[in-house]
């Protein structure tokens, strides 16, 4: 707290916190919003399984997997639709935006 202190986070209008540890990252940012009323604060993800945990906190979060895999996506001219969850799960990114024959004979390759 005495860096977040140091930093006047009391007067701050937005924190990130980017840190390497996504635990680190949500502590961070609680404090920030619950006691020093910080109203927007938005933390890094690095497990994208954990996003429903800072979600249920009413921490916004930013996952840099699921913002590669959509950046993939998009690479290969994949629909955003839904798609079949199980081939992403092995990824552990819960979210599918593409066709579940495509990406499964991409992984095969």
């Amino acid at each position: 707290m005495s860096v977040l202190r140091a930093a006047k986070i009391e007067t701050a209008d937005c924190l990130l916190s980017m840190c390497n540890e996504d635990t680190l990252n949500l502590m961070v940012t609680q404090v920030a919003k619950y006691i020093f009323g910080v109203p927007k604060v938005i933390a890094r993800v690095y497990e994208p399984s954990y996003e429903s945990m800072f979600r249920k906190f009413g921490i916004e979060s930013i996952s840099p997997i699921q913002l590669a895999l959509e950046a993939f996506l998009d690479a290969l001219g994949l629909d955003r639709k839904p798609g079949n969850e199980e081939v992403f799960r092995k990824f552990g990114v819960p979210l599918i935006f593409s066709s579940t024959r495509i990406v499964t004979s991409l992984l095969e390759e």
